[in-house]
């Protein structure tokens, strides 16, 4: 499978500081802060965003070898405990968890195998492109967890694509795939 590196000219790749003050200064020249944003992202050739984004990009896809090993899914704890098993204002997402037989007890299990097969499927380009930003691109990987009683349930979780193979996970659940 064929990956590309989203490339535009001067942004680090290393997200942080220096990135962010590079694409605020070239927002003064007029560049496009959605494809400042893109840059040193990896997608697949055949599920890429847009491509050019517009009529005067300056961005570039060039290619670059992608492994399980250079890749990161990431989905910070508190996403499941303080938002998935939030009682006073999950609209529902607890309950709804508690049906199919987890708790916040496991989280911490949860979040490992979501990390797990996000990252298992980004490789595999099995993801879906959603709304690209200032921010960056968003993505919808299908998660397959088990109920208590081991049905399948597929759910959808949302992610942001960062540069250098990461992404970071922006809810566990948005819904449930029919």
């Amino acid at each position: 499978m064929s990956w590309i590196k989203w490339y535009h000219y001067m942004i680090p790749d290393e997200e942080g500081a220096k990135r962010e003050m590079v694409r605020d200064k070239l927002l003064q020249y007029s560049h496009c802060k959605k494809c400042t944003a893109l840059s040193g992202c990896y997608f697949m050739w055949n599920n890429k965003p847009t491509y050019p984004q517009h009529i005067y990009c300056d961005c570039l896809l060039l290619p670059v070898s992608v492994s399980y090993d250079s890749l990161t899914a990431y989905c910070d704890i508190r996403k499941l405990t303080e938002y998935i098993f939030r009682y006073d204002n999950s609209r529902g997402k607890n309950y709804l968890f508690e049906d199919w037989g987890y708790n916040i007890g496991d989280a911490e299990n949860l979040k490992e195998e979501v990390e797990r097969q996000a990252k298992e499927k980004y490789l595999s380009g099995d993801y879906r492109l959603q709304f690209a930003n200032e921010y960056g691109q968003r993505i919808t990987i299908t998660i397959v967890l088990q109920d208590r009683e081991k049905h399948d349930i597929m759910i959808k979780t949302g992610w942001l694509v960062h540069p250098l193979g990461r992404i970071t996970c922006a809810t566990p659940f948005s819904g449930a795939v029919k």
